[in-house]
Protein backbone atom coordinates (compact mmCIF):
# COMPACT_ATOMS: atom_id res chain seq x y z
CA UNK A 1 0.00 0.00 0.00
CA UNK A 2 1.29 3.53 -1.20
CA UNK A 3 1.34 6.61 1.22
CA UNK A 4 -1.39 7.91 -1.17
CA UNK A 5 -3.24 5.26 -1.32
CA UNK A 6 -2.93 5.23 2.79
CA UNK A 7 -4.43 8.57 2.46
CA UNK A 8 -7.40 7.70 0.86
CA UNK A 9 -8.45 4.86 3.16
CA UNK A 10 -7.65 7.60 6.45
CA UNK A 11 -10.07 10.13 4.67
CA UNK A 12 -12.82 7.59 3.92
CA UNK A 13 -12.40 5.67 8.02
CA UNK A 14 -12.93 9.72 9.14
CA UNK A 15 -15.87 10.11 6.90
CA UNK A 16 -17.32 7.11 8.24
CA UNK A 17 -15.98 8.51 12.02
CA UNK A 18 -15.25 4.73 12.14
CA UNK A 19 -11.85 2.83 11.88
CA UNK A 20 -11.66 -0.16 9.26
CA UNK A 21 -13.06 -0.74 6.37
CA UNK A 22 -16.08 -2.85 6.90
CA UNK A 23 -19.09 -1.78 7.75
CA UNK A 24 -18.33 1.43 7.60
CA UNK A 25 -21.70 3.62 7.21
CA UNK A 26 -21.57 6.96 5.05
CA UNK A 27 -24.14 9.02 4.02
CA UNK A 28 -23.99 12.03 1.33
CA UNK A 29 -26.81 13.97 0.55
CA UNK A 30 -28.99 11.79 2.17
CA UNK A 31 -27.83 8.71 -0.19
CA UNK A 32 -26.99 5.86 2.34
CA UNK A 33 -23.78 4.29 1.33
CA UNK A 34 -21.62 1.53 3.23
CA UNK A 35 -18.35 0.57 2.44
CA UNK A 36 -18.13 -3.65 3.03
CA UNK A 37 -15.56 -5.88 2.01
CA UNK A 38 -16.68 -8.78 -0.24
CA UNK A 39 -15.25 -12.40 -0.79
CA UNK A 40 -11.83 -11.62 -1.54
CA UNK A 41 -11.48 -8.84 1.47
CA UNK A 42 -12.09 -6.39 -1.22
CA UNK A 43 -13.60 -2.70 0.29
CA UNK A 44 -16.80 -2.34 -2.24
CA UNK A 45 -19.26 0.81 -1.81
CA UNK A 46 -22.71 -0.30 -2.38
CA UNK A 47 -26.17 1.85 -1.48
CA UNK A 48 -28.75 -0.63 -2.37
CA UNK A 49 -30.88 -3.04 0.39
CA UNK A 50 -28.82 -6.49 -0.43
CA UNK A 51 -25.43 -5.35 0.51
CA UNK A 52 -23.73 -7.48 -2.45
CA UNK A 53 -25.95 -5.39 -5.16
CA UNK A 54 -22.66 -3.48 -5.88
CA UNK A 55 -24.71 -0.05 -6.79
CA UNK A 56 -23.62 3.32 -5.82
CA UNK A 57 -26.17 5.67 -6.13
CA UNK A 58 -26.64 9.54 -6.52
CA UNK A 59 -26.30 9.94 -10.35
CA UNK A 60 -27.58 11.27 -13.36
CA UNK A 61 -30.82 9.48 -13.68
CA UNK A 62 -30.73 6.60 -11.13
CA UNK A 63 -28.69 4.01 -10.14
CA UNK A 64 -24.58 3.29 -11.39
CA UNK A 65 -24.24 -0.18 -12.22
CA UNK A 66 -20.32 0.43 -10.32
CA UNK A 67 -19.46 -3.64 -10.41
CA UNK A 68 -16.37 -4.62 -8.92
CA UNK A 69 -14.70 -1.98 -6.89
CA UNK A 70 -11.82 -3.60 -6.11
CA UNK A 71 -9.01 -0.55 -5.24
CA UNK A 72 -9.32 2.20 -2.43
CA UNK A 73 -9.03 4.45 -5.79
CA UNK A 74 -12.13 2.51 -7.52
CA UNK A 75 -14.23 3.53 -3.68
CA UNK A 76 -12.43 7.03 -3.64
CA UNK A 77 -13.99 7.44 -7.05
CA UNK A 78 -17.45 6.27 -6.50
CA UNK A 79 -17.53 8.80 -3.41
CA UNK A 80 -16.32 11.54 -5.61
CA UNK A 81 -19.14 10.74 -8.28
CA UNK A 82 -21.73 11.34 -6.10
CA UNK A 83 -19.83 14.35 -4.28
CA UNK A 84 -19.37 16.26 -7.80
CA UNK A 85 -23.26 15.02 -8.61
CA UNK A 86 -24.33 17.15 -5.68
CA UNK A 87 -22.06 19.88 -6.26
CA UNK A 88 -22.96 19.84 -10.30
CA UNK A 89 -26.90 20.25 -9.22
CA UNK A 90 -25.69 22.94 -6.73
CA UNK A 91 -23.66 24.73 -9.09
CA UNK A 92 -26.75 24.75 -11.79
CA UNK A 93 -29.46 25.96 -9.20
CA UNK A 94 -27.22 29.10 -8.82
CA UNK A 95 -27.14 29.36 -12.68
CA UNK A 96 -30.51 29.12 -13.19
CA UNK A 97 -31.53 31.74 -10.83
CA UNK A 98 -29.15 34.06 -11.56
CA UNK A 99 -28.69 34.88 -15.07
CA UNK A 100 -25.84 38.17 -14.41
CA UNK A 101 -22.49 36.87 -14.66
CA UNK A 102 -20.70 38.61 -11.75
CA UNK A 103 -23.27 37.36 -9.56
CA UNK A 104 -22.96 33.95 -10.59
CA UNK A 105 -19.35 33.58 -9.95
CA UNK A 106 -19.55 35.43 -6.74
CA UNK A 107 -22.28 32.84 -5.75
CA UNK A 108 -20.24 29.78 -7.20
CA UNK A 109 -17.28 31.08 -5.12
CA UNK A 110 -19.33 30.97 -1.91
CA UNK A 111 -20.83 27.33 -2.61
CA UNK A 112 -17.06 26.17 -3.09
CA UNK A 113 -16.53 27.76 0.38
CA UNK A 114 -19.10 26.55 1.82
CA UNK A 115 -18.63 23.00 0.38
CA UNK A 116 -14.94 23.13 2.23
CA UNK A 117 -16.21 24.42 5.44
CA UNK A 118 -19.26 22.11 5.92
CA UNK A 119 -17.49 18.72 3.91
CA UNK A 120 -13.82 19.66 4.37
CA UNK A 121 -13.38 15.32 4.51
CA UNK A 122 -15.29 15.07 1.62
CA UNK A 123 -13.49 18.15 -0.13
CA UNK A 124 -10.00 16.82 1.02
CA UNK A 125 -11.21 13.62 -0.54
CA UNK A 126 -12.18 15.39 -3.85
CA UNK A 127 -9.44 17.77 -4.05
CA UNK A 128 -6.44 17.45 -1.72
CA UNK A 129 -5.54 13.29 -2.89
CA UNK A 130 -4.65 12.20 -6.11
CA UNK A 131 -7.33 9.45 -7.37
CA UNK A 132 -6.11 7.12 -9.45
CA UNK A 133 -9.15 6.24 -11.72
CA UNK A 134 -10.15 7.08 -15.34
CA UNK A 135 -13.71 5.73 -16.21
CA UNK A 136 -15.94 7.59 -17.59
CA UNK A 137 -17.85 8.72 -15.66
CA UNK A 138 -15.53 10.05 -13.27
CA UNK A 139 -14.91 12.17 -16.17
CA UNK A 140 -18.19 13.16 -17.06
CA UNK A 141 -18.51 13.95 -13.09
CA UNK A 142 -15.40 15.97 -13.32
CA UNK A 143 -15.89 17.79 -16.37
CA UNK A 144 -20.07 18.81 -15.60
CA UNK A 145 -18.39 20.92 -13.06
CA UNK A 146 -16.27 22.66 -15.31
CA UNK A 147 -18.38 23.09 -17.80
CA UNK A 148 -20.43 24.85 -15.33
CA UNK A 149 -17.77 27.46 -14.44
CA UNK A 150 -16.91 28.25 -18.21
CA UNK A 151 -20.61 28.85 -19.21
CA UNK A 152 -20.41 31.48 -15.77
CA UNK A 153 -17.25 33.48 -16.88
CA UNK A 154 -18.21 33.08 -20.73
CA UNK A 155 -19.73 36.46 -20.89
CA UNK A 156 -16.75 37.95 -19.84
CA UNK A 157 -14.33 36.38 -22.21
CA UNK A 158 -14.27 37.02 -25.84
CA UNK A 159 -13.62 33.77 -26.70
CA UNK A 160 -14.44 30.33 -25.64
CA UNK A 161 -10.87 29.66 -25.30
CA UNK A 162 -10.06 32.74 -22.77
CA UNK A 163 -12.62 31.45 -20.61
CA UNK A 164 -11.70 27.92 -20.52
CA UNK A 165 -8.56 29.48 -19.06
CA UNK A 166 -10.17 31.96 -16.90
CA UNK A 167 -12.13 29.05 -15.40
CA UNK A 168 -8.96 27.05 -14.78
CA UNK A 169 -7.69 30.13 -13.08
CA UNK A 170 -10.58 30.86 -10.79
CA UNK A 171 -10.80 26.96 -9.76
CA UNK A 172 -7.00 27.23 -8.98
CA UNK A 173 -7.63 30.08 -7.09
CA UNK A 174 -10.47 28.81 -4.83
CA UNK A 175 -8.95 25.83 -4.18
CA UNK A 176 -5.57 27.22 -3.04
CA UNK A 177 -7.15 29.91 -0.88
CA UNK A 178 -9.05 26.81 0.85
CA UNK A 179 -6.10 24.47 0.76
CA UNK A 180 -3.70 26.91 2.22
CA UNK A 181 -6.14 27.96 4.69
CA UNK A 182 -6.52 24.47 5.79
CA UNK A 183 -2.99 24.05 6.30
CA UNK A 184 -2.02 27.32 7.96
CA UNK A 185 -0.39 28.39 5.81
CA UNK A 186 -2.09 31.79 5.21
CA UNK A 187 -1.51 32.54 8.64
CA UNK A 188 1.58 35.18 8.04
CA UNK A 189 0.99 37.87 10.60
CA UNK A 190 -2.96 38.08 10.45
CA UNK A 191 -5.57 35.68 10.31
CA UNK A 192 -7.85 36.52 7.18
CA UNK A 193 -10.97 35.03 6.32
CA UNK A 194 -11.06 32.54 3.19
CA UNK A 195 -14.58 34.75 2.51
CA UNK A 196 -12.54 38.10 2.28
CA UNK A 197 -9.80 36.23 0.38
CA UNK A 198 -11.41 35.50 -2.45
CA UNK A 199 -13.83 38.68 -2.39
CA UNK A 200 -10.16 40.04 -2.90
CA UNK A 201 -9.05 37.92 -5.90
CA UNK A 202 -12.91 38.47 -7.68
CA UNK A 203 -12.88 42.09 -7.26
CA UNK A 204 -10.08 42.00 -9.24
CA UNK A 205 -10.85 38.77 -11.63
CA UNK A 206 -13.54 40.44 -12.77
CA UNK A 207 -12.03 43.65 -14.18
CA UNK A 208 -9.61 41.12 -16.55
Amino acid sequence: TTQRERMLWQLVATLSQVSGVSDVALTYNQTPLRVITNDDNQPVLTSGRDPRSLVVRGLDFGYLQAGRIDSIDGLAAAINIITMTGFAETLEGIASENPKAETQLRRISQAYLDFHRESPHLWSLLFAVPVDHHSEDYHKAIYRIFDLVVAAVRPLSPDAGVARRKAKVLWSALHGICLLHQSGKLNVGENDPTEELVDTFLDQFLKS
